[in-house]
């Protein structure tokens, strides 16, 4: 089973790896010029994400301060697309605007 979360930015995934490597010592940051990786849990910025699947996709901050253009609508349903089985979006007070025609 493969678990991955897709950030935004390379800035908002290395933030996230570094709170998480001490828990998760199997954590990957995964970045462009890799080949080979444990696919347990990934950290992917969405660029990188592209034609990946994973079986779990967790995608942070999907809030009204971090997704609210059109190129973030298209970033956002890049990473959305991603999940095969299970797609968990997080935000911080306000879900961003780009999914409010959306019956979640």
């Amino acid at each position: 089973m493969s678990t991955s979360i897709i950030t935004k930015t390379d800035e908002e995934a290395q933030k996230i790896y570094n709170l998480l490597k001490e828990k998760y010592p199997y954590i990957t940051l995964l970045n462009a010029n890799m080949i080979e990786f444990d696919q347990r849990l990934l950290i992917v910025p969405v660029y990188i994400a592209k034609g990946l699947e994973f079986d779990e996709i967790v995608i942070p901050m999907v809030d009204t301060n971090n997704y609210n253009s059109d190129y973030d609508r298209n970033l956002l349903y890049i990473a959305c697309t991603r999940a095969m089985h299970k797609l968990t979006l997080t935000y911080h007070n306000k879900i961003t605007d780009i999914l409010s025609n959306i019956n979640i």
